[in-house]
């Protein structure tokens, strides 16, 4: 199978297709985020069940990728909401050893990450995983998220503006 062909999940083998050419690279993405692999395997699967629910026709291979990515994504997310946010002190962690903070530095990157998922909708989440975590480029993020790069760039702002918002309130109180 090509990347231009039409990709139809109302087709089980099609679907098994799928499984077979993106299970591997969204477990690895998503155990990149979550940090467990048998969470990361149960959100791969749960997304796999949501395609052959929803049997979605995709134009590309590209795009199936982008759907399972995102929704491995949104999983991920929700499942760092739900837990306490200890996998996203792991990653803030490690963001702050490779750029060289102290230990009160690095303290204040992980509740100000903790802080700032807590306050964001889902889409301005996403964009913050996708950029801050993954390392994305703003033409990835809208291809992953299907939105334009003048989406992603409305959503960067306000989410800016949220994150300058958490950080005066911690340095101020």
């Amino acid at each position: 199978m090509t990347g231009d062909e039409k990709i139809d999940c109302r087709d089980e083998g099609t679907v098994s297709m799928l499984y077979q050419r993106l299970g591997r690279p969204a477990l690895s993405k998503t155990l990149y985020l979550v940090g467990q692999r048998n969470v990361a395997e149960e959100i791969v699967q749960e997304t796999f069940v949501k395609l052959w629910q929803k049997k979605p026709v995709f134009e590309s291979l590209r795009q199936a990728y982008a759907w399972v990515y995102r929704c491995c994504t949104n999983s991920a997310i929700d499942h760092l909401r739900s837990k306490g946010n200890q996998t996203l002190e792991l990653e803030a962690e490690q963001t702050a050893e490779s750029i060289g903070l102290d230990l009160e530095q690095k303290t204040d990157l992980k509740k100000t990450w903790k802080e700032i998922l807590d306050t964001l909708n889902e889409k301005e989440a996403e964009l913050f995983v996708y950029r801050s975590v993954e390392g994305m480029s703003q033409d990835e993020v809208a291809e992953v998220m299907g939105i334009s790069r003048r989406t992603v760039n409305r959503i960067q702002d306000k989410l800016a503006k949220k994150i300058s918002k958490i950080q005066e309130r911690r340095h101020a109180g």
